[in-house]
Parts: structure tokens; sequence; C-alpha cells
């Protein structure tokens, strides 16, 4: 796990970033980081409950500012590595080169989020998952911001990514469920963007906070009240038992409906329903072992409790053909991507390749 994302410029210490117009008329961002299907969205509403909290949907309002200064990672009409050469040469002419820069885009962002905020917010709560891929700018370029990183059972995110985006997969699921399992899309989350946040919580441990969903979800007053308490707030002044009733606009979570009712409904271990193929397990398994037991202790989780967790219900066949030929088509998309890759990227798809063809190879050997 860990990619280069093609960095052009280093971010600066945050001490050297000077927020233009800080003071008691702009909001302090509360930036909650983690993967998609976390749950942060539930956090994201449990904490807007409380009068000084403003938030709006998934801004990915700072992406295109930083992806600015990165040569690679982005796909665009125009000449994107010709941008990012244009604007280093011109942030290169301020008296202070790259700080000037995004001392400017710290200001920009800290004037938007007070405009989204209703009159007497303290906070705004910023939660755009993939701000997993510019962790290090934000730390630099707010530094006295709030960071709440939010982590969950990697085999359940996995598992609600192919719901929601996969066009449903779980085994004996809703009828017109396709079943599918294919990540290829969500690769980069999975390995790149969890690797990334893990990284950045164990060096910025200091100046932010972690919880875990299944947390959330079993004590969500209790856990909310200990994010209210780093924040500064009083956690009085909450109502969190009327978080349904807050209204996001925006990008966000489409699926509206769960928050209806009581958080604690869902069961947080429905998760290992989508594991019943040995195919399937084979591949929970593998993926664990790419994060590996020191990432998956310092999240909260001990592997052979998720792996234990994941075998809970009886083993069954159906549905292993199609995740074969998905798993396999995974494998060839990207192998095609490659003729776009530089030759660190290269070898880092040989590893990740070898996670489903091994699967494939598994289960043919014993004749599933």
């Amino acid at each position: 796990m860990g990619e280069d994302r093609g960095r052009g410029v280093a971010p600066p210490d945050p001490s050297e970033i000077a927020v233009p117009g800080a003071g008691p008329d702009l909001v302090t961002p509360v930036f909650i980081l983690s993967l998609p299907r976390t749950g942060s969205t539930l956090l994201q509403r449990l904490l807007a409950t409380h009068a000084e909290v403003a938030t709006a949907g998934e801004p990915w309002l700072l992406l295109p500012l930083v992806y600015a200064l990165r040569k690679r990672g982005v796909i665009a009409e125009y000449d994107h590595v010709a941008q990012v050469s244009a604007v280093t040469q011109f942030v290169e002419q301020l008296p202070n080169g790259v700080i000037d820069y995004l001392e400017e885009v710290t200001g920009l962002a800290s004037r938007l989020y007070t405009k989204a905020s209703p009159p007497g917010t303290r906070f705004f709560v910023e939660k755009s998952p993939p701000y997993y891929f510019i962790l290090d700018e934000l730390f630099s370029l707010f530094p006295n911001a709030k960071f709440v990183y939010l982590w969950r059972n990697p085999l359940a995110v996995a598992a609600s990514m192919a719901e929601m985006w996969g066009e449903g997969m779980r085994l004996g699921g809703a009828a017109g469920s396709s079943d599918r399992w294919s990540f290829n899309r969500w690769r980069l989350g999975l390995e790149v963007g969890l690797e990334n946040l893990v990284a950045s919580y164990e060096e910025n441990e200091a100046r932010s906070i972690a919880i875990r969903y299944e947390d959330l979800v079993a004590r969500p007053a209790e856990v909310v009240a200990g994010v209210f308490d780093y924040c500064g707030l009083s956690a009085r002044e909450a109502d969190v038992g009327r978080y349904s009733d807050v209204e996001i606009r925006g990008k966000g979570d489409p699926k509206r409906d769960a928050f209806d009712g009581d958080i604690t409904v869902g069961r947080v271990d429905a998760w290992a329903e989508s594991y019943r193929s040995p195919l399937r397990r084979y591949w929970g398994r593998n993926y664990l072992h790419r994060i590996g037991d020191r990432r998956l202790a310092l999240m909260g989780y001990r592997r052979s409790e998720l792996i234990e967790s994941m075998e809970l219900h009886p083993r069954s066949l159906e549905g292993t053909a199609r995740d074969a030929v998905e798993m396999s088509l995974d494998a060839a998309r990207l192998a095609v991507e490659l003729k776009y890759w530089d030759v660190h990227s290269r070898r880092r798809f040989y590893k990740r390749i070898r996670a489903p063809l091994s699967s494939i190879k598994h289960l043919a050997q014993r004749g599933g």
C-alpha cells in the first residue's frame, strides 16, 4: 500500500501559514477525514445538531486548488501538466512564493465556509472523502482547524461500497441485485486512501481526534460529546436526538432514508452477509493482510477478530462464478491503464494484481 501522488510543491510547515483576515468573524473548519461509506454523513449530521455548528454536503472545494500545484492525478480538456508549470512559475514570482498562494487558498476557503454558515456559527463541518489525497496540505493550510478521523472495519467499508455503487452485491439480497464484486473503481480509496489516512493520523495524532463507526452507532451521544469537547463546545447545547432532521444540501450520501429513526436499528455486523462465498472470504483475508496488523491496531481492530466475524455466516457458492469474472475484469482494466502510468505505478500494479489473481487460483485449486 502507498503511492506517490505527484506533488509538484511540498506543503510548508503549518506555522508558516497566516490566514488572511483570521479572527472572530471567520468560522473554524472541522474536517471529517475518512473513507467513503464509513458513517461520515451520520457523524456530520450529529455534529450539526449543535447550535454553533454548520455544514453543507461534500464541498470538495480544496481539491482543485491543491491539485493546481500537482502534475499527476488530474485528467482535463486542457494540458494539466502545462497548467501546473504555469501556476508554479507564477507562484515563484510572489513575495513569499508558495506560502502566499497557500495563504490565499486558506483565506478563500475560510471565507466561503463562513458565508455558508448562519450568523453565530463558530464551526463548519467539512466532509469530503477524497481529501485523503491532500491530507498533508490540509494540516498546513488550516493550522487552527479541527480534524476528526473516522474509522470503520475495512471489510464493512468494502461491502458497503459494493452494495451502494456496485448495483447490489449481497448474496440473498433484494430482487434485482446484480451480485457484483468489483473494486477497480474504488481501489485508490480502499488501498491508497486508507494508508494515507493512517499515516496522517500517526503524524498528527496530537492535533486530532479519532473515533470508530462501531462506537458511534453503539453510543452516539457519548462519542459525539467527545468530539464537541475536543472542539471546545458544550454537548449540552446539542440535541443529537434530532440528527435526522438536519438538512444538508449539496453532494453527499444518497441514502437519505437511512437517517430516519433510531441510529442503532441497523446491525453493525450486517456486512458479514456479503462474505459468504469462499472467493470473497479469500479476497477479504488478502485485503486485511495488505492493510497489516499495525494499521488495523491503530484503527482499533484486530485482524483475527475481523476474519472470525467475516466467517460467521454459512459459506455459499452462490455467485462465485460471477465474482471470478468481475475480479478478472478488474485485473484487465488495470492492465489497460498501464500505458498511462510511470514505472513506479507499474510496480504497484503488479503487486495489486496478485490479490485477485491469487484468489481465483486458490479457488480453482480447491475445486470451488
